[in-house]
């Protein structure tokens, strides 16, 4: 049996202040960079929450990370990355202000502190023309009308569209096995996010991602990003706007994610309230 050596570790909870409110996510600090990449697999596999992360110091004021499903390693996922800066501010392996994440997707510019929160910044996403999309199909699947369909690529690859309004949208009961066979005929799709926009304007979204295990996600990073590239895509919003979306009231959660559009390129943030702190011992 291999030697076991403790970690430290954290539980988070991403999107909102209030435990058990937003979406968890599980990191390692890993200051010596010796977990291999089968260990990190298992860990992930054995939280068994949608992402754990490892986090590998790489010099002043960055950090890498592993980011891992239960499954797979991804390059890029949102609630993680701005979980993850939460963490090193915890830990101290970054200073608060700017910082950098190294990860699959390349580095990731990141701002902030942990009395205000985090913002992470991207390149906007990229619209993936998929072939053959039978719309009637995916609206079967979900059990209502949606618009203005669009793939969109921000690592993680969404199908997003509008929903005529808010109470339509948590009026939606998906046949998720219909929805992941939709899915599963255009593989570049990670899942599907849907959203509407209430009478005084405020942004509330659903993300699925059935084919990858995860029926509803609490609250979407990588799915409010894709939101916004839609909604500046279709004319709803412009660069230089932004907002604070929410998420995760249809399952019980209340997260709160800010995204600012920023021509080429697009912010995501928001804070993280610990929920689980110690050591793992792997």
């Amino acid at each position: 049996m291999d030697r076991v050596t403790p970690f430290e570790f954290l539980q988070l909870d991403v999107f909102s202040e209030e435990p058990c409110r937003g979406n968890p996510v599980a990191i390692v600090l890993d200051r010596d960079g010796v977990l291999d990449t089968a260990k990190m697999q298992r860990l992930a596999n054995w939280t068994n929450l949608s992402e754990t992360v490892v986090m590998i110091p790489a010099g002043a004021q960055r950090y890498k990370a592993r980011i891992f499903t239960p499954h797979e390693e991804l390059d890029f996922a949102g609630h993680p990355t701005i979980g993850a800066a939460h963490a090193a501010l915890i830990w101290g392996v970054v200073e608060p202000g700017e910082f950098i994440q190294e990860c699959g997707l390349g580095e990731v510019e990141l701002v902030g502190s942990l009395e205000e929160g985090i913002m992470a910044e991207l390149s906007s996403p990229n619209r993936i023309t998929p072939d053959g999309v039978d719309l009637a199909e995916l609206e079967a699947a979900i059990g209502g009308a949606v618009h203005e369909l669009e793939l969109l690529d921000i690592g993680p690859k969404w199908f997003v569209a509008r929903v005529d309004s808010v109470e339509e949208l948590y009026e939606l009961e998906p046949d998720f096995a219909a929805l992941a066979a939709f899915e599963a005929k255009h593989p570049p799709a990670t899942g599907t996010t849907l959203y509407a926009l209430s009478l005084d304007e405020v942004v509330h979204v659903r993300s699925f991602a059935p084919r990858h295990g995860i029926p509803e996600d609490p609250v979407c990073g990588s799915g409010n990003l894709c939101v916004g590239g839609h909604m500046c895509i279709t004319g709803q919003r412009s660069p230089g706007e932004s907002w604070v979306a929410r998420q995760g009231a249809a399952i019980g959660r209340d997260g709160r994610v800010h995204v600012e559009l920023r021509g080429d390129r697009i912010k995501l943030g928001g804070r993280a309230a610990r929920v689980f702190e110690g050591l793992a011992h792997l």
